[in-house]
């Protein structure tokens, strides 16, 4: 039998921290190879290579059918073995990613209102090849995750990005980044990260057959949440799409590079979601609620110190890794700041809802979300470019955070308190990173 996980701040704190050191490995390595695919391509090629892999990526959402969020509940719940849930990836990963492919495909082909004008069919080919691996192992990674081996999960992300930066390397050293050159190794990474998780999730469990009641009841599941897993990751890109409409590939480019340099703050507050997850998941309520606040507590003071360090430090970032052809992203950078801090508060509430509250409850939370993000985007990308589609991004997280909050607190008898940080989680933390820059 497994030992269940220890309670309490600390071992959240640690495993952040754990999660965290991997996860900047990981961003420093793809930084890097970002930068000099930015270099090479420019904002227009910068701009014809993220937006097809943007489309892929929300196939592979699509196709996910939110069967990764609805292991969380199969665990939680006792109602499928490991081994059933892998098995269930696979069978996921081949049915529905090769459905998402096509789907990805004929949307491509349809190219509405000329959105994909100057992204080329083979651009798009490579990418919706990778969809089925994609969405197999993005299961798998759930899996790992949720079974609380994150040690794995971070090991084979580092050996991905270090194999793309070490490729990536060498391609710029003999000038060979084109764009299709980057398309290839954004298909050959995928499938290097596919495979090194198969092999991680043996420890977890193994496919010895398909049950297919179990396949069954997770698509019901996963049909029941996924609405809500849709409309949220909309929240996320869709604003790429609307500057794609409204503007061009090179502002997709600009804009592509601003998310990129705001994403930061998510390295260290996505680590503290990922370290509360199995709790979240296996956890007693009471338990679970608090790991819960004590995560999103963390997270909003350590989003906020580097959000305002960002803030000071974007203009230099941009202009001396990425070149003064991507400094108009600036203005940008600093709109998307303030939404990623929202983000970081809205994430770790949301885990927790997928288990303590209504499947319908997220999608209300994410369709309001989306509904301001929409709106806000069609206002403001006609008249100041991509700061309107930062700004749509402000007011979206900020409506999904402050629902999240208000809906947990309040199912919970919690007040607006439970959001401050105690000076002893503060000195904990503090005590924490002292000991780990040693």
């Amino acid at each position: 039998m497994e030992a269940k996980p220890a309670a309490g701040g600390a071992r959240i704190s640690r495993l952040g921290l754990e999660t965290l050191a991997s996860t900047i490995v990981v961003y420093g390595l793809a930084l890097v190879a970002g930068i000099l695919i930015a270099r090479a391509l420019g904002p227009a090629g910068r701009g014809r290579y993220h937006l097809p892999v943007t489309l892929a990526t929300l196939a592979v959402l699509v196709g996910s059918w939110g069967l990764d969020q609805a292991q969380r509940r199969s665990l939680g719940s006792g109602t499928a073995t490991r081994d059933e849930l892998v098995a269930t990836a696979l069978a996921a990963g081949a049915g529905l990613g090769t459905a998402a492919a096509l789907a990805a495909w004929a949307l491509f082909s349809w190219n509405p209102g000329l959105l994909f004008d100057g992204v080329r069919p083979a651009d798009m080919a490579i990418v919706a090849v990778m969809i089925p691996p994609q969405v197999h192992c993005r299961l798998l990674n759930s899996l790992l995750v949720l079974g609380d081996r994150l040690r794995a999960s971070n090991a084979v992300r580092i050996l991905a990005a270090a194999v793309q930066t070490t490729i990536a390397v060498c391609l710029a050293g003999f000038g060979l980044l084109t764009v299709e050159a980057v398309l290839v190794l954004y298909a050959a990474t995928n499938l290097l990260l596919w495979g090194s998780t198969a092999a991680a999730v043996r420890g977890f469990g193994r496919v010895r057959h398909v049950a297919w009641s179990t396949v069954r009841t997770e698509l019901w599941v996963g049909t029941q949440l996924q609405p809500a897993i849709v409309l949220a990751h909309l929240n996320l890109r869709a604003d790429v799409f609307f500057v794609a409409w409204y503007a061009s590939l090179h502002e997709v480019g600009l804009y592509a590079v601003a998310v990129t340099v705001s994403e930061l703050v998510w390295l260290p507050t996505d680590a503290v979601a990922s370290a509360v997850a199995a709790r979240q998941t296996t956890a007693p309520a009471a338990e679970a609620v608090d790991a819960t606040m004590r995560a999103v507590r963390m997270s909003l003071v350590v989003g906020l110190l580097v959000a305002l360090a960002l803030a000071i430090a974007a203009p230099a970032i941009v202009g001396l890794l990425y070149g003064a052809a991507f400094r108009p992203a600036v203005p940008a950078v600093w709109a998307l700041l303030a939404a990623s801090v929202a983000m970081a508060v809205w994430r770790p509430i949301g885990g927790a809802l997928l288990r303590l509250a209504p499947p319908h409850v997220q999608s209300v939370i994410a369709g309001v979300a989306l509904l301001v993000n929409v709106g806000l985007n069609v206002l403001l990308i006609p008249r100041i470019g991509i700061v309107g589609a930062g700004l749509a991004s402000v007011a979206s997280y900020v409506a999904g955070a402050t629902l999240a909050a208000g809906f947990f607190l309040r199912g919970h008898r919690l007040g607006v308190a439970a959001l401050i940080p105690t000076r002893d989680e503060l000195t904990d933390l503090v005590a924490l990173g002292r000991v780990r820059s040693r």
